[in-house]
């Protein structure tokens, strides 16, 4: 019989070996960006290769003991890892400035409306409120895109009176919203 050990997470016994709990799921080692090897999850420096697992716990170690590392290069890791480091980073910052894009969209929305209805400002409040929720929601974030779509169609249609208008708000509007209808996959 294989020896086991308890999870640091959720309590639960594991074989030792173990890299990833079976119970709650979490990782209980990582891959050393620099040389590939299993280390363990809150490892700041790689056993095998010696490199920082990042600025921060370079830092840290700096701070709590008040030696400075050494300052020469660490190995780099492969170009592809590199590659993908840079194209999640992207992906990220694209994802956060949809959103930040999404909130002032919003507002403008809204305020228009207000305008057009007659809303009050305990009406337009709510509406922002309800509005930000949905929007920090990834699902609902693609919802609310629809939904921003058929908003900016309906307002021209109301001010224009036109469908051709309409249709040509909604496709500007979905094309405005096409990086988030891109975002559907997920990742994790």
């Amino acid at each position: 019989m294989e020896e086991t050990k308890m999870c640091p997470f959720c309590g639960q016994e594991i074989k030792s070996s173990a890299k990833k709990c079976i119970h709650c799921g979490k990782w209980l080692e990582k891959k050393c960006p620099a040389c590939g090897e299993w280390i363990k999850i809150d490892a700041n420096k790689c056993c095998y290769c010696g490199s920082w697992q990042g600025d921060y716990e370079k830092w840290k170690y700096e701070k709590a003991t008040g030696i400075k590392t050494d300052p020469t290069p660490q190995p780099s890791a492969p170009a592809v890892d590199e590659e993908r480091m840079k194209q999640m980073m992207e992906e990220k910052s694209d994802e956060k400035n949809s959103g930040c894009l999404l909130y002032v969209e919003g507002l403008i929305v809204l305020s228009l409306y207000m305008w057009y209805f007659d809303w009050g400002w305990i009406e337009w409040i709510i509406a922002y409120v309800v509005f930000s929720i949905l929007t920090s929601i990834h699902f609902t974030r693609i919802l609310v895109c629809l939904a921003m779509c058929g908003l900016w169609a309906y307002f021209a249609y109301g001010v224009f009176e036109s469908w051709i208008v309409a249709v040509i708000a909604f496709l500007g509007a979905a094309a405005f919203h096409g990086p988030q209808f891109s975002k559907l996959k997920y990742d994790d």
